[in-house]
């Protein structure tokens, strides 16, 4: 999408200096998306203590493994019974 902005053309160098872009326009869209992950990073941050976490991966990967054990288990008996 084309918009036209002023802005600071030191600005606007140093972005694209640090970003190694050479086009100016693929400079800033990279330093909007860096503001926008630094906001929802410190937003992620806000919310620290707010929220509890359960951690069930352990339960998940047990219950995973189930289902494969399962899962193979009818695949054998529908080879012998040829379902």
């Amino acid at each position: 999408m084309r918009t036209t902005l002023d802005i600071d053309e030191r600005l606007l160098r140093e972005v694209v200096e640090r970003t190694g872009e050479k086009n100016r326009s693929r400079a800033a869209n990279k330093a909007f998306q860096a503001y926008l992950r630094s906001e929802a990073v410190r937003e992620l941050i806000a919310l620290a203590g707010q929220i509890d976490i359960v951690d069930d991966r352990e339960e998940r990967r047990r219950m995973a493994t189930e289902r494969q054990e399962r899962l193979h288990g009818i695949g054998r008996r529908s080879a012998r019974t040829g379902q």
